[in-house]
């Protein structure tokens, strides 16, 4: 490529997005940020987004079974962590292979590199959850340790904490939702898919994973 070209390119990111801005730009415009990082940088961060994402999926899939006091919470934190960044990202290398061999049935063209491209970055708003464990589980326990409190203390403070529990909660939900709009975005704009054909497409894999292991169970309680 001429290199006049080059220099007029970097000098005119698209659309305004730029190599400084693409972890704010990603919430806010993220086919843009996608285009951008395809054709610049299609593996700006990729491993490390794709280790806390797994540590991320892991820390929050055992807190919702967490039932242990601090002390266990603590060490479970660390297992989870450890398993997470070391099986994690495992995961999700195979569902970005899987997301373009399935978006092949229904006519995309895009790559399994581009798909761990829009894979890691959609994770950023399950990675931000990581901020939003610890004030969940002390309010938490917060709630359960009031249920053994003096009623009027209980009473006078239980209502606040479960508020400041729910608020938590309903955070965690706006990003998961923002999280799977980034990988919609980012999977029309790879496959050359509408919206609800790039939900599908995202839905797809997980299918195709789950129902030949209801088979295999199915065959083997039969037996």
């Amino acid at each position: 490529m001429d290199q006049d070209l080059i220099l007029d390119f970097e000098e005119n990111p698209i659309a305004g997005i730029n190599e400084a801005n693409v972890l704010y730009k990603i919430w806010t415009r993220p086919k843009d940020t996608i285009h951008f990082l395809l054709k610049n940088h299609p593996g700006k961060y990729m491993p490390i987004l794709l280790v806390l994402g797994g540590i991320s999926s892991a820390i929050s899939k055992w807190s919702e079974k967490n039932d242990v006091g601090a002390e266990g919470f603590w060490l479970g934190m660390v297992y989870a962590t450890v398993g997470g960044a070391l099986l994690g990202w495992i995961f999700y290398y195979i569902y970005a292979w899987a997301l373009s061999a399935t978006g092949k049935w229904l006519k995309g063209t895009g790559t399994a590199i581009e798909m761990r491209t829009v894979v890691s970055w959609s994770l950023i708003p399950s990675i931000v959850t990581l901020l939003l464990i610890v004030p969940e589980e002390y309010f938490s326990m917060r709630i359960n340790d009031m249920l053994y409190a003096d009623y009027m203390e209980r009473e006078s403070l239980f209502l606040m904490e479960e508020i400041a529990l729910y608020l938590v909660i309903a955070m965690e939900v706006i990003l998961a939702i923002w999280g799977i709009y980034i990988s919609i975005e980012g999977v029309s704009y790879v496959q050359g898919f509408s919206r609800w054909k790039s939900f599908g497409n995202l839905i797809l894999p997980i299918l195709v994973l789950i129902i030949p292991v209801f088979i295999v169970v199915f065959i083997f309680a039969s037996l």
